[in-house]
């Protein structure tokens, strides 16, 4: 098919551009298609993959725990992986999996551990690791109740919170009021937050049952707690 004249001119300016344009996408990968579809999987450590696809396909926690010890030992954070554990010396964890979570460009993995004493009263507590996708440790926090309480669940919101958070530790099946409380463990802070709320209907969902425990996000690689704050600490 022949062109009009016109047209062959503005193609022959066009052409040149257009050819730029292609190649500079493909040297970056920005705004092309190939790299819309690309994921960290394609460069993910193969034990943190590993992980990631126990956890999707519901395997049992003692079945998760090997691939993290020995992707904690070639990452050399096994020391982390025992000090999670000071508390519950002897217990094993019945709850484990793994996540990812985007900050910007960024993908983290979190391995959630849980474990109890199975004994009441007893203590139980939720562990939550941060990785890169490599699996090096970046940060670690632990969240501690009654097991009169038990379980925690932690959440990983699927839309945007108002606050931001990004992990939120919850009671499941218990509403979180009278004598009882949390202690959060992160870093080399110790914190504890009583409950309270003991008068209120039975009906009426407590502060901590709205907001749950403890709500985190992931900032410069680290955990940050936003919520609760000292503010909330109460006397008992």
């Amino acid at each position: 098919m022949t062109l009009p004249k016109n047209l062959k001119s503005w193609w022959s300016y066009l052409r040149p551009l257009t050819l730029l344009f292609f190649l500079v996408s493909f040297a970056t990968g920005s705004d092309s298609p190939c790299s819309a579809n690309r994921t960290n999987s394609d460069k993910r450590d193969s034990d943190v993959d590993k992980l990631l696809e126990l956890t999707t396909s519901h395997k049992a926690a003692d079945e998760f725990v090997e691939p993290l010890k020995h992707l904690a030992k070639k990452r050399a954070w096994e020391t982390e992986l025992e000090k999670s554990k000071t508390r519950l010396p002897r217990s094993e964890w019945d709850d484990a999996r793994a996540a990812t979570i985007r900050v910007g460009q960024i993908e983290f993995v979190v391995v959630l551990l849980r474990s109890w004493n199975f004994a009441i009263p007893g203590i139980e507590v939720q562990t939550i690791f941060l990785l890169n996708d490599q699996g090096k440790f970046l940060d670690r926090i632990s969240c501690q109740i009654n097991s009169r309480c038990r379980p925690l669940y932690t959440a990983i919101p699927t839309k945007p919170e108002p606050d931001g958070a990004q992990l939120i530790i919850r009671l499941d099946g218990f509403s979180a009021r009278g004598n009882f409380a949390h202690y959060l463990y992160h870093g080399n802070e110790e914190q504890k937050f009583y409950w309270g709320h003991d008068k209120m209907p039975r009906n009426q969902p407590s502060l901590w049952d709205a907001r749950g425990l403890c709500r985190i996000v992931i900032k410069d690689s680290k955990f940050q707690v936003i919520l609760p704050t000292k503010k909330d600490k109460s006397v008992e």
